[in-house]
C-alpha cells in the first residue's frame, strides 16, 4: 500500500514519516466494473487513490444530458476538492474497469497536509493542472457543441429541401421517383426500392427502383425484410443483409446486384398508419447509423403526406374523366338509340321475310352487333357511375368460349391470327353471360391490336375449388414494364390510337362484381396472359 501511495504524484517527495505514521488509518476498497464509487451531491469523507484500474468522472448538463468529463488511471487521485473546501460532490464517479482504491479519511489527509509543505505544493500543482485541463475540456465541448449544432442545421436544411422536393409533384409515379432518389442521395446509399402497400391484395408492390432497370417485386405482408417492416412498423438496420434469415437473395440474383448494408423503414402517414416501405442498400462508407434513421423517419412523414395527396389528386382527376366519359356515352346512346332500334327492327323484318340461310346469318350478325354496341355503351355508363347491374343465369363455360370465337372469327381470319382453345372445364356456371363475354372481348380485342400477322391467341379453362378459371394468352410483344402494374386502372393504355383506356378497368369491375379476381402476367417480347377467376355459383 505504501509503495502505491509513493508512486502517486500527489505524494511524490512527501516525507516518509508523514505517510508512514498515517498508513494504519488508510483502507482499501475494491469496485467492480461499472460500480458507482460516489454520487454527486454527497459529502466528501475520503480522498481516493487509484491503486489499479480506471475511474470515470461523470457530470450532468442543465439539459439533463450525462457525459464523462474525465478519465483517471492508476496513480491518480480524486475527491480532493471536496476534502479541501467541504462542499458537496460536483460529479458522479464510477469504475470503468475493475478497480482497487486506497481511501484516506478526510481528517487524516488534512492533518497530513498541515504537516507537509511538499504535499501542499503537490496539491496546488494538481488542482491548477486539473483546472487548466478543465478549461481545455470546456473549450473542446464547446467546439463539439458548435459542430453538432451546425450539423443539425445542415440536416434540417437538407430535410426542408427534401420536403419541398417531395411536395413538388402530384403525379404519383414522378413523386415516388423523387422520394426514393432524395432518400438515396441524402443518406449516401448505393441503391433503393420504394414499396407501397396494396390494401386490396395485402401485398407490397415495388413502384420504383433506383440504380437499374425497374424490377417488379411483389411481397406478401410479412414476407422478407420489407414485408416484415410493413406488417410490424419496425426499423431494420443491418450491417450484413445476408446474415438475416428474412433476407431474400432472389432479387440480387435477378438484378446482379449484391446487397451488403441495409436500412429498411416504414412510410408512416400522419395517422400513424404504414402506407409503404423504403429500403436502402449499401451505404457508401460504413453502415447506416442513427442519424440516417432519424432523417428517413422525418422524410417519410412528408413523403407519406405527398403520396396521399397525389393519390387523392389522381382519384379526383379520374372521377372527373369518368364523369365526362359517362356524360358522353349517355349523349351518344340518347342520340342514336332510335336509329339503332330502327336498324334492329329492320334486320328482324328482313330475317322474317326470307327463308334464305345466308340472309338469316347476315341479319343475325347485324342484330348481334347492334346489341353489342348497346351493351358496350351501357357498360361504360355503369362504370362511370360506379353502379352494378348483373343478370345472373346458368350457362356452360364452353358456350361462353364458342360465342367469343364466333364474334371474332372474321377478324381473326382477316388478320391471320389463330385462336386455340383448351377446355379443361366446360361445365355450367352462374354468371352474367353477356358481361363475361364482354370481358373476353375486351381482352382479345387488346391482343389483336398488338399481335403481328401469324400470331396466336389461346383460351384455356379450368376449375379450382369453388372457382373456375379462364386464361387468355397471346404471343404478342407483352405489356410495357412501366404500365403492367397499372393495367387495370382507368385510362391506362398502350398508346392505342382508338382506345379509351377503360377496357381492362371494366373487365376488373365486372369480375369483382361477380366476386372474382383478375390477374395479369406479361413478358416483354414473349406475350401476355390474363386470367379471370370467377365463382362457379353466384353469390346468394
Amino acid at each position: 500500500m505504501i509503495a502505491s501511495i509513493r508512486k502517486c504524484k500527489l505524494f511524490r517527495g512527501v516525507e516518509s514519516g508523514i505517510i508512514g505514521a498515517r498508513t494504519p488509518e488508510f483502507r482499501v476498497r475494491n469496485v467492480k466494473a461499472g460500480g458507482l464509487i460516489f454520487r454527486a451531491g454527497t459529502r466528501g469523507q475520503h480522498l481516493y487513490v487509484i491503486e489499479s484500474g480506471k475511474v470515470g468522472v461523470r457530470a450532468s448538463t442543465a439539459a439533463g444530458k450525462s457525459m464523462v468529463i474525465e478519465t483517471l488511471t492508476s496513480g491518480e487521485v480524486f475527491g480532493e476538492l471536496d476534502i479541501v473546501d467541504g462542499a458537496r460532490r460536483a460529479a458522479d464517479t464510477f469504475a470503468l474497469t475493475k478497480c482497487r482504491l486506497i481511501l484516506i479519511p478526510r481528517k487524516t489527509f488534512l492533518s497530513m497536509l498541515q504537516g507537509s509543505r511538499k504535499l501542499e505544493r503537490n496539491l496546488l500543482r494538481m488542482v491548477t493542472g486539473r483546472l487548466r485541463e478543465g478549461i481545455r475540456a470546456i473549450a473542446r465541448l464547446e467546439d463539439e457543441h458548435v459542430s453538432s449544432t451546425r450539423a443539425r442545421l445542415r440536416r434540417f436544411e437538407s430535410l426542408m429541401d427534401a420536403a419541398y422536393l417531395v411536395h413538388s409533384s402530384l403525379n404519383l409515379r414522378t413523386l415516388l421517383s423523387i422520394i426514393l432518389d432524395t432518400a438515396v442521395e441524402r443518406v449516401n446509399a448505393g441503391r433503393g426500392t420504394l414499396y407501397l402497400i396494396d390494401e386490396e391484395k395485402h401485398e407490397l408492390c415495388s413502384r420504383v427502383v433506383t440504380g437499374s432497370k425497374s424490377i417488379d417485386i411483389r411481397l406478401a405482408l410479412g414476407e422478407g425484410i420489407a414485408g416484415h417492416v410493413a406488417r410490424t412498423g419496425e426499423v431494420v438496420n443491418l450491417a450484413d443483409a445476408y446474415s438475416d434469415p428474412r433476407f431474400n437473395p432472389e432479387v440480387d440474383r435477378v438484378s446482379g446486384y449484391v446487397s451488403r448494408t441495409m436500412l429498411c423503414m416504414p412510410l408512416t402517414n400522419r395517422r400513424g398508419a404504414t402506407i409503404g416501405v423504403v429500403q436502402l442498400l449499401n451505404k457508401s462508407a460504413g453502415r447506416f447509423d442513427h442519424e440516417d434513421e432519424t432523417y428517413i423517419a422525418a422524410l417519410s412523414v412528408h413523403a407519406a403526406t405527398a403520396i396521399e395527396n397525389a393519390r387523392l389528386a389522381e382519384r379526383m382527376i379520374g372521377e372527373e374523366r369518368l364523369s365526362a366519359v359517362g356524360r358522353m356515352a349517355g349523349a351518344i346512346v340518347h342520340d342514336i338509340k332510335n336509329p339503332l332500334n330502327v336498324l334492329r327492327l329492320s334486320a328482324e323484318f328482313i330475317a322474317g321475310k326470307s327463308a334464305d340461310p345466308e340472309v338469316g346469318h347476315v341479319t343475325g350478325i347485324m342484330i348481334n352487333q347492334i346489341d353489342r354496341f348497346d351493351s358496350m355503351a351501357q357498360e361504360i355508363l355503369e362504370f362511370s357511375r360506379g353502379t352494378t347491374s348483373l343478370k345472373i343465369g346458368t350457362v356452360g363455360v364452353g358456350e361462353i368460349v364458342r360465342t367469343v370465337e364466333d364474334i371474332y372469327a372474321a377478324e381473326l381470319k382477316k388478320k391471320g391470327v389463330s385462336l386455340r382453345r383448351r377446355l379443361g372445364f366446360s361445365g355450367e356456371v352462374e354468371v352474367d353471360f353477356d358481361k363475361i363475354v364482354r370481358c373476353l372481348q375486351n381482352i382479345i380485342g387488346n391482343a389483336l391490336d398488338v399481335i403481328p400477322r401469324g400470331g396466336r391467341i389461346g383460351i384455356t379453362t379450368g376449375r379450382r375449388g369453388p372457382f373456375f378459371r379462364i386464361d387468355v394468352t397471346d404471343n404478342g410483344p407483352g405489356i410495357p414494364e412501366e404500365i403492367v402494374s397499372r393495367i387495370f386502372e382507368p385510362f391506362v393504355t398502350r398508346k392505342k390510337r382508338d382506345g379509351t383506356g377503360l377496357g381492362l378497368a371494366i373487365v376488373k369491375k365486372i369480375v369483382r362484381d361477380h366476386g372474382g379476381t383478375v390477374e395479369v402476367a406479361s413478358t416483354r417480347g414473349k406475350g401476355t396472359k390474363l386470367s379471370l377467376f370467377l365463382p362457379v355459383k353466384a353469390r346468394g
